[in-house]
C-alpha cells in the first residue's frame, strides 16, 4: 500500500487528478467505515482485488500513504485522516447534485392537476402557464374548470392538486394563500339608469332585478353578503352557473349582477357597463389551495411555487394571507 515514488507536481494533481480519481475516493472512504477491504469493496460493489488496486492509484496518484497495515486491517495514516473528511464530503456534495438535477428533471417534466374558477378561465390561469412553461416546457397541464364547490371537491377527492378559488377554504384539511384581492363590480344593461354613473350605493339597487349564482359558486354568497350589507335581499329571478351567461343575460336588459371586472370587449362595452361599488369593501380574495395531507407530485409542486413567488407570497405553511394585496386593475386578468 505504499504511493509511488517520484511525486507529482500537486498543479497536476489537481487540473487532472481529481475528476479521475472520485471512484479511487468511493473506495477510500468505504475503507475507512469498515476498516477491511472486503467492506470497502462491498460498500462500492466491486470485487477486493479491484478495491485493492483502486486504492494503490489513489496513493499513488496523490503521492502520499493515506492507509498502511496493521494486523490483518487496513487503518488510514495521520495523512489519511486529514484528508478523510474532505473525501467524505466531496462524495456527499456529488450525491447530493445527482438528488438536485434528479428532481429538476423531475419538475421539469410530469403533470400539473389543476381546478380553477370559470372566472379565470380567459386569461389568468393561460398566462400564468404560459409564463411558467418558459422555465418548465416539458410539464403538462390537466385543467379543471367548476364553481368554488366542485374545484374543492375535486381537490378533496385527489383528483387535482392544486385550486385555485374563492373565498378561501375554512376547513383544517386545506392550505390556502391568498395571492391576490379582486375587485366585485356592479354590472347593468347599457341602458340602464346607472350605466352612466361613476359608482352606486347598492342600498340604490333593492328594486332590481339579480343575476344571481347558483349555491356553490363563490360569487353567490359574496354577493349576497354585499347586498345584506346594504340593508336588502337581492331579488334573484336569474340563477346562473358562470360570468359569461351572466353578463349575457344583463347585456339583454333582464337584470343586474355583481361580478369581477372582465377584459373581454364583447361582454364589456357592448351591452353591459360595469360601475365601482361604494360604501363596501367589494372585493374577493382569490386563493390558492391545496390538501395539508396529500403529497403532491413534483411538477405540481414547482408550479405551486411558481404561483407563490409571482405573487411575492410567503410559502410557509402558517400563513393562510399575509400576500400583498393590491387591487386587480381594469384591464388586467381575471375575467
Amino acid at each position: 500500500m505504499e504511493p509511488g515514488g517520484g511525486g507529482k507536481d500537486i498543479e497536476e494533481i489537481l487540473e487532472h487528478g481529481v475528476q479521475a480519481l472520485m471512484p479511487e475516493l468511493a473506495v477510500f472512504v468505504g475503507l475507512a467505515d469498515w476498516s477491511t477491504l472486503t467492506g470497502a469493496a462491498e460498500e462500492v460493489r466491486i470485487g477486493q482485488p479491484t478495491a485493492s488496486r483502486m486504492l494503490a492509484r489513489l496513493q499513488r496518484e496523490l503521492g502520499l500513504e493515506l492507509v498502511r497495515r496493521e494486523g490483518r486491517n487496513i487503518v488510514l495514516t495521520p495523512v489519511g485522516l486529514r484528508m478523510l473528511p474532505f473525501a467524505r464530503r466531496c462524495l456527499e456534495e456529488f450525491q447530493h447534485g445527482i438528488l438536485e438535477a434528479h428532481d429538476e428533471h423531475a419538475r421539469s417534466r410530469g403533470t400539473v392537476t389543476l381546478s380553477f374558477l370559470h372566472t379565470l378561465g380567459a386569461r389568468f390561469v393561460p398566462e400564468l402557464i404560459e409564463e411558467f412553461r418558459t422555465g418548465f416546457p416539458g410539464v403538462d397541464f390537466i385543467l379543471m374548470q367548476d364553481n368554488r364547490e366542485n374545484c374543492l371537491r375535486s381537490l378533496s377527492r385527489r383528483e387535482v392538486d392544486l385550486a385555485f378559488v374563492s373565498p378561501a377554504p375554512s376547513e383544517a384539511m386545506y392550505i390556502s394563500k391568498t395571492i391576490e384581492t379582486q375587485e366585485l363590480l356592479l354590472t347593468v344593461p347599457a341602458g340602464h339608469w346607472a350605466a352612466s354613473r361613476s359608482s352606486v350605493d347598492l342600498s340604490e339597487m333593492q328594486k332590481e332585478d339579480f343575476v344571481v349564482f347558483t349555491p356553490g359558486v363563490g360569487l353567490r354568497s359574496l354577493g349576497d353578503t354585499l347586498c345584506r350589507q346594504a340593508g336588502f335581499t337581492p331579488k334573484a329571478r336569474f340563477q346562473v352557473q358562470d360570468t359569461t351567461t351572466a353578463r349575457g343575460v344583463v347585456a339583454a336588459g333582464l337584470g343586474v349582477a355583481i361580478l369581477p371586472h372582465s377584459d373581454q370587449e364583447v361582454a364589456v362595452g357592448k351591452g353591459c357597463r360595469e360601475i365601482p361599488i361604494s360604501g363596501a369593501r367589494a372585493e374577493r380574495q382569490l386563493v390558492l389551495s391545496w390538501l395539508a395531507e396529500h403529497r403532491i407530485t413534483r411538477a405540481s409542486h414547482a408550479f405551486r411555487s411558481f404561483v407563490l413567488a409571482h405573487f411575492g407570497v410567503s410559502a410557509e405553511r402558517g400563513e393562510t394571507t399575509g400576500a400583498p394585496s393590491h387591487m386587480w386593475g381594469r384591464g388586467l386578468p381575471g375575467s
